[in-house]
């Protein structure tokens, strides 16, 4: 069977010995490793084909446990100097770029930072604050409605807030019950109503009880500095709130709902104990 070049022949042609018939190549050989090969090749592409059959039978051998011998290419001195050859071992190809992690490819590494972006927006949406709420939402309850819609001839009855009460809702010397400007379900001031609190100006307003009693208590909407220089608004119950919550026996924890509605124009107020801690 015809023989293929060896390494050292490919390297530089000079006349075969007995110890070049060890490192010489058959077409068996490529055929048996699945590799195509053509007697027109020149060197580089001879070099080329050898390393890859070379690349093929080491890692087989290393597989089996057999070590095998690289070859070495031993070049004739020449008058002109010549590039060094770099070996490179491939299974399936002679020249291979140098493989790269994700991180070096400009591509993945925008999309992983597009991704990241979008995770994290993802994860800082703003969620409900249901803190002092309780997910569901009750309406009013029939006995404030007829009250309010025939005995008061109220109208447009609304929800303000549903709240848990804080400790600083029932501390006797607090006497006031926050209601959180963000934390407003509803719209329930004109305009003109919200600039009449200005300077926390307090109005006096009419509020139904958990009994079903009507008092009046005091209103007002406060300005609270932060540290941070920012401001946070409130409106507050005042005034007589620690009657009205001593009257109807609320405590910390209790779920509650203001509602407002209109008589005659003018805002009003219930109080709806919706459950107790």
């Amino acid at each position: 069977m015809r023989n293929i070049p060896s390494m050292e022949e490919v390297a530089e042609p000079k006349e075969k010995t007995m110890e070049d018939d060890e490192n010489s190549f058959e077409f068996a050989d490529f055929q048996a490793e699945g590799l195509p090969i053509n007697l027109n090749w020149d060197r580089t592409e001879w070099l080329l084909a050898i390393g890859r059959l070379e690349g093929r039978r080491a890692k087989r051998k290393k597989r089996t446990g057999t070590r095998s011998l690289p070859l070495t290419l031993h070049p004739q001195p020449s008058s002109q100097p010549e590039k060094p050859i770099t070996k490179t071992h491939s299974s399936c190809s002679g020249l291979r770029r140098k493989s790269r992690s994700p991180a070096d490819d400009p591509e993945w590494t925008e999309q992983k930072k597009k991704t990241t972006r979008e995770g994290s927006s993802e994860k800082r949406q703003p969620k409900a604050d249901h803190s002092d709420d309780d997910e569901v939402i009750h309406d009013l309850p029939e006995r404030f409605e007829n009250l309010i819609l025939g005995e008061m001839k109220g109208s447009e009855p609304v929800l303000v807030i549903q709240k848990k009460l804080k400790y600083t809702d029932i501390k006797r010397d607090a006497s006031r019950l926050s209601i959180p400007l963000k934390q407003v379900k509803t719209e329930f001031l004109t305009p003109e109503e919200k600039i009449s609190l200005n300077g926390n100006n307090k109005k006096s307003v009419v509020i139904i009880e958990p009994s079903l009693e009507v008092s009046n208590i005091n209103f007002t909407r406060w300005e609270m500095k932060k540290d941070n220089g920012k401001s946070s608004f409130s409106y507050v119950f005042l005034t007589e709130w620690t009657n009205l919550r001593i009257r109807n026996n609320l405590r910390e924890d209790d779920l509650i709902q203001i509602w407002s509605f209109r008589v005659q124009g003018t805002p009003s107020f219930a109080l709806v104990r919706v459950s107790d801690n």
